[in-house]
């Protein structure tokens, strides 16, 4: 039965040959301990082919069982495997758009700071109050920007695998203190220096690079 079971037909035809041959010869031999008689003979050898088929489809049997169950716990394992794979790729998608969007975002406040700065460095008639206002708007900028660039840097960086989402904490891209007061360096020198609102995202056109400039032109 166990070559049956390992499903190799020549070894199976083989070891039939050998056991039927050793069998007919004890059997002829007279060694049996129940010796057969010659109208018996056919009846015996009859039997004895028949237990020997069911050995022989019992160990199919078994054997294609057995290679039926092993094939199907192969293709679970490749189908987890690529499962896997999809999420990981769908995950890194996921942290891929949301780490554009947040660069669309600190790509505008980095450009508001180097706009504010830059009138403050061509404006020579700005008062103290003007100037403080302005220098306000360039902190709370500057000071927004590093967690999100740290966002941006952390969702690069996730390892787990899962979607990452945005910072909780983070505030729109004008500041409380660019809302309450008036921006003279903005009002003044330029009409593009109007914040974009929090959700801009990573199909909206970034701030061109000439913007910073602007109140030097205007100036």
């Amino acid at each position: 039965m166990s070559l049956a079971i390992r499903r190799r037909l020549k070894e199976i035809a083989a070891a039939a040959a050998v056991w039927i041959a050793a069998v007919g010869t004890w059997e002829v031999a007279g060694l049996s301990y129940l010796p057969v008689t010659p109208e018996e003979l056919p009846l015996t050898a009859a039997l004895i082919l028949v237990v020997l088929g069911l050995l022989i489809l019992l160990g199919l049997y078994l054997g294609g069982r057995r290679e039926l169950l092993a094939s199907l716990r192969e293709r679970a394992r490749l189908a987890e495997e690529e499962q896997a794979l999809r999420s990981a790729q769908a995950a890194d998608r996921e942290r891929t758009r949301i780490a554009r969007e947040m660069h669309d975002v600190l790509a505008h406040r980095l450009s508001l700071v180097a706009l504010h700065a830059g009138a403050l460095e061509y404006r020579d008639d700005l008062d103290a109050a003007e100037v403080r206002a302005t220098a306000g708007v360039v902190r709370d900028n500057a000071r927004t920007a590093l967690p999100e660039l740290r966002g941006v840097l952390g969702v690069l960086r996730d390892p787990s695998g899962a979607p990452a989402t945005l910072p909780r904490n983070r505030r729109s891209p004008t500041s409380p203190r660019s809302s309450t007061r008036p921006a003279p360096s903005a009002s003044r020198c330029t009409r593009t220096s109007t914040p974009a609102p929090a959700t801009t995202c990573r199909g909206c056109p970034r701030p061109p690079r000439g913007t910073p400039t602007a109140p030097s032109r205007s100036a």
